[in-house]
């Protein structure tokens, strides 16, 4: 009985002696490895080796689906897992002349262009660490591999991750909001956008008896127009209209009746007048169009053509450090406390507008090497 156990010492030396070399492929390696272990029931592929030097260069080539490896040196046996010990440790057994090996130190799905993933979701299932953050993903064969965020926290679900692309000038093209807003003392809205022309409306809110109750306009000069209850500041701010994200907000509240607009951030519209009253909570908010009438009389001059995704209102006059932040990253759920989501206008799309699901919107900050 002793001769068997010698044996089996050597040879598990001998493995950990190669598990050494194999690791020292990566200066930076750290590895996991279990003696006499393997993790069952997670095996994608399993194949016979020379040693287990090939098995660990089959695991590499398999990166990031090949998350751990099981040899057997007894049989020259390699398995590759796409699971590891950290998140099944009920599955990792005792298994006579086996070895596993775990590298802590690997390409994770997402985190660079060659081994994007499908979905949030499949990062999701294959990083058992991934948190919310900008992932590269392929998500079809027809474009090449982006930079998208994923919000890890809910599952990696996608549903409020997608843009609105006008795709020409046209008063057909809009999206009209189809639930109702309550009365407003005080707001903030903010969207991010990517113009392909100047002359332009963001959106507009209209009541029976107000149609500039809230407007957001770019001129054909650079002149951005922001009106609260049909009253006009504005101000000239530079290029804007370059094919580039940016972020606008605006914010007014009764108490002070000022009105602020921000691009990426920055200040650019102070009121220099006082605006006081209370927004009705009966009207229509529409993107893309200004409301001459009520619900509708749209010039095609002024129509939205671009791209927007991320809008989000709140009953609030957000701090302006606040929308600084937001300004940094462009993501959905940005800031609690909204009363309108992007999410709400995923319906009530109108005309030639692509709904792209998984955002393209990123800032020089959330930009993947």
């Amino acid at each position: 009985m002793k001769i068997p156990n010698a044996f089996l010492i050597l040879a598990i030396f001998r493995i950990a002696s190669t598990i050494t070399i194999a690791a020292k492929v990566d200066a930076d390696c750290k590895v996991k490895t279990g003696l006499g272990q393997a993790l069952i029931g997670h095996s994608f592929s399993s194949f016979t080796v020379k040693d287990f030097q090939d098995c660990y260069q089959e695991c590499k080539a398999n990166e990031p689906k090949c998350r751990s490896m099981n040899y057997n040196g007894d049989h020259k046996r390699c398995e590759l897992n796409n699971a590891t010990e950290t998140s099944h440790p009920q599955d990792l057994k005792e298994v006579p002349m086996s070895v596993y090996f775990e590298s802590r130190h690997r390409v994770s799905a997402g985190s660079q262009r060659h081994v994007a993933g499908k979905t949030c979701q499949e990062i999701l299932s294959r990083e058992e660490s991934a948190s919310d953050g900008f992932y590269w993903l392929n998500s079809n064969d027809t474009e090449d591999p982006y930079v998208s965020f994923c919000n890890m926290t809910n599952g990696g679900d996608i549903s409020a991750s997608y843009d609105l692309i006008f795709l020409d000038r046209n008063t057909t093209n809009f999206v009209e909001l189809n639930t109702s807003l309550p009365d407003l003392s005080a707001f903030t809205v903010c969207f991010w956008y990517r113009a392909w022309a100047r002359q332009l409306v963001f959106l507009s809110y209209a009541t029976s008896n107000m149609t500039d109750a809230i407007m957001m306009f770019l001129s054909e000069t650079g002149l951005f127009r922001f009106l609260v209850l049909n009253k006009q500041t504005h101000s000239h701010t530079g290029t804007y209209n370059d094919r580039v994200w940016h972020q606008m907000c605006g914010k007014w509240t009764d108490s002070d009746g000022f009105v602020h607009l921000f691009v990426d951030g920055e200040l650019q519209i102070r009121g220099d007048t006082t605006i006081h009253g209370v927004i009705p909570g009966t009207g229509k908010l529409i993107l893309g169009q200004d409301q001459d009438t009520f619900g509708g009389t749209f010039d095609r001059e002024q129509s939205f053509v671009g791209e927007m995704s991320h809008l989000y209102l709140w009953n609030t006059d957000l701090e302006d450090s606040v929308i600084k932040s937001l300004s940094m990253h462009c993501k959905e759920y940005p800031h609690p406390g909204y009363i309108l989501r992007w999410s709400d206008f995923s319906t009530g799309i109108n005309g030639n507008i692509t709904k792209r699901d998984n955002s393209r919107c990123v800032t020089k900050q959330d930009v993947l090497l």
